[in-house]
């Protein structure tokens, strides 16, 4: 079922230039185990939602990447990202997800 929902979401990520739609295909590629792919999908969605100003996307991309850099033992890089999506949340207002950020910081 989970793979099936990643082929559709390729799909609309294909016709679509949505950043959050990017996101989710990543974490449906992270949730099957597809690391390299789902981290296209989230530095794809990164790039398209800081060219839009997108912060909380931008945020949950980062997440997004730091957990892929954590499944690739890239403990240090996955921690920046993690920083970084908690400073962006700040930003927007959501302490709540800051915290859900900064609390991946511990693995």
């Amino acid at each position: 079922l989970l793979a099936e929902a990643t082929g559709l979401l390729e799909g609309v990520s294909q016709r679509s230039e949505s950043a959050a739609v990017l996101v989710a295909l990543g974490r449906a590629h992270l949730a099957v185990g597809a690391i390299l792919e789902a981290q296209n999908s989230f530095t794809q969605a990164l790039d398209l939602a800081s060219g839009g100003g997108e912060l909380e996307t931008q945020a949950q991309a980062l997440i997004g990447i730091g957990l892929t850099e954590r499944a690739l033992d890239d403990e240090e890089a996955a921690a920046e990202r993690f920083t970084e999506a908690a400073q962006l949340y700040v930003q927007v207002g959501d302490q709540r997800a800051a915290d859900e950020a900064t609390r991946l910081l511990d693995g």
